[in-house]
């Protein structure tokens, strides 16, 4: 195992903000990039396409909500622009106020197998929405989301958390079919059945013809439901290309106020079964927190980081206190043929990376992408926005020596 602690080392290679150009909200309060994602090609042009959420924007309404998509492009921007008015930058507008679009975003995996990727933005008001809008041409000018998405899931309530961009993904095959499946959490869902409150739950629909119309979330053709009181599974979600080498993609469900906030991630396998309403006791594994208040899985992310053809999957954790003070910590467990059963994250981790500074919150998000270096292995970028006084920072770990 690979202990990697002590963040600000004087060999770390530091930048800022202002080192780069810049895309900044219309107005003050509009929380342009609260959420943000590379979604891959969404039009179809050979180019990279990335969105950025602005939940707080006004464009309907007070709190409508915005998503602004940028298309890849071989020239870059330079210096400061207003999002509103940038080049080519096309808006996907809330309808009412209070719809807080763009609260949450996701895309990258192509659900319908037309060579498009798929856009997915969460709107937080109301009972919570996760709209879908397939990918194909550019739309030619700002539009009302609504109008744009083919289909949308919502939650029951305000409370299930349904749209949280730590709670969407699409970028996995499940099935063995070839096309990418949808996966969504909703941490604070009821299992009104059995009389539990925010036992949570994940939904996943497989990929293949197109959604379309209103969708419910527990009615997702297979729906996970938490067995206890304040489990919370769904706060966030991962799909894996194939962590245990069976050929298939695998699924990963974050529950980080589990066992007294010490935080667990359960994991199934994928195959052709994967249908129906099952509970987080039948999962292929459970991932648990080593200590109350760690909140682990509140931030889950995955990749091949070794290069040994497995999805290795990164959990954050971000009240974790190893190294004595509550500042957190990233676990990264490696996939590998064979595993089963139940694992503190000590035990599974092949490395784990540590905060020393106490409520830095390290790990409250990560992500495994792009290969900054250039070696040929995905890089894990994980933040910590209470460190430096809470002026806030990501580290960016290579994925080579691990």
């Amino acid at each position: 195992m690979a202990l990697i602690s002590g963040l600000d080392t004087t060999s770390a290679v530091s930048a800022k903000i202002a080192d780069f150009s810049q895309l900044y909200g219309g107005v003050t309060s509009d929380r342009l990039g609260f959420a943000v994602a590379g979604i891959g090609d969404h039009d179809g042009d050979g180019l990279n396409d990335a969105v950025a959420g602005a939940y707080s924007a006004d464009p309907s309404g007070s709190s409508s909500g915005a998503v602004y998509l940028l298309w890849g492009s071989t020239t870059a921007w330079s210096g400061k622009s207003d999002v509103t008015t940038a080049a080519g930058v096309i808006a996907l507008n809330g309808d009412t106020a209070g719809d807080q679009v763009g609260v949450g975003v996701a895309g990258g995996g192509d659900l319908d197998g037309d060579g498009f990727t798929e856009l997915l933005v969460g709107a937080g008001g109301g009972v919570g929405e996760v709209f879908i809008v397939y990918g194909g041409a550019r739309p030619s000018a700002d539009a009302a989301l609504s109008a744009v998405a083919q289909a949308s899931v919502t939650g029951l309530v305000s409370k299930d958390g349904v749209g949280v961009s730590n709670a969407m993904s699409a970028r996995a095959d499940l099935d063995g079919d070839g096309v990418a499946d949808l996966l969504l959490g909703a941490g604070g869902l009821d299992d009104d059945t059995n009389g539990l409150t925010d036992s949570g739950g994940v939904g996943l629909w497989l990929g293949g013809d197109r959604l379309s119309g209103a969708l419910s979330f527990t009615a997702a053709p297979l729906l996970i439901q938490g067995v206890i009181d304040d489990e919370g599974v769904g706060s966030a979600v991962e799909l894996l290309a194939d962590m245990n080498g069976d050929g298939y993609g695998d699924l990963a469900a974050g529950a980080p106020v589990a066992l007294d906030s010490a935080g667990a991630v359960t994991l199934w396998w994928g195959g052709a079964a994967l249908s129906g309403a099952r509970t987080t006791a039948e999962a292929d594994m459970t991932l648990s927190g080593n200590d109350e208040g760690d909140y682990a899985g509140l931030a889950l992310s995955a990749a091949d980081m070794d290069g040994d053809g497995l999805t290795d999957l990164a959990v954050g954790a971000p009240l974790d206190g190893r190294s004595g003070d509550p500042a957190g910590a990233v676990y990264l467990v490696f996939g590998e043929a064979g595993l089963s059963g139940t694992l503190t994250l000590d035990d599974a981790a092949g490395a784990i990376f540590t905060d020393t500074t106490a409520y830095d919150s390290f790990g409250v998000s990560v992500a495994i992408g792009g290969d900054l270096d250039q070696d040929g292995l995905p890089d894990l970028a994980a933040g910590a926005y209470a460190n430096k006084n809470a002026t806030g920072r990501a580290f960016i770990f290579r994925g080579a020596g691990l």
